[in-house]
């Protein structure tokens, strides 16, 4: 198996961090700095909740792959703005505060039907699109 170069987490290194009953992935505190895309074709449909708190991540959109992920919980790093979540249709929670988010905005076809919180507190936010349905809750 290839080795993760520095700042990416490893097939192998995720595997162990998944419970096998309760499929979540904690990588907090990994220093992790991207995701990689073929990591998470291989761990979509094992995986239902990612904690990804306190790392250097920028983004987020390989995890739009997940389809069946119900929460992602992604606060204190670096992530600058929303991948389309769309797809995600168990999403129910999503944790992104303290980043450098400075549009609240989902892309292309807005927020997951079945999400119900979005943390998005101690962010730069100043342009909100996307987030009727939180509104009216």
């Amino acid at each position: 198996m290839m080795a993760a170069c520095r700042g990416e987490l490893s097939l192998a290194e995720a595997a162990a961090l998944i419970g096998e009953e309760k499929k979540v992935l904690d990588a907090r505190e990994r220093k992790l700095t991207v995701l990689n895309d073929e990591l998470w074709r291989v761990l979509k449909d094992r995986v239902k909740r990612i904690e990804l708190g306190n790392n250097e991540l920028r983004s987020i959109a390989p995890l739009t792959s997940c389809t069946h992920i119900t929460s992602i919980i992604a606060p204190n790093n670096q992530i600058s703005e929303l991948p389309d979540f769309s797809r995600l249709t168990e999403l129910r929670l999503l944790d992104v505060r303290a980043n450098c988010l400075r549009s609240l905005r989902f892309a292309r076809d807005g927020a997951p039907p079945s999400l119900v919180s979005l943390i998005a507190a101690k962010n730069q936010i100043h342009h909100v699109r996307d987030v009727r349905k939180f509104a009216a809750s």
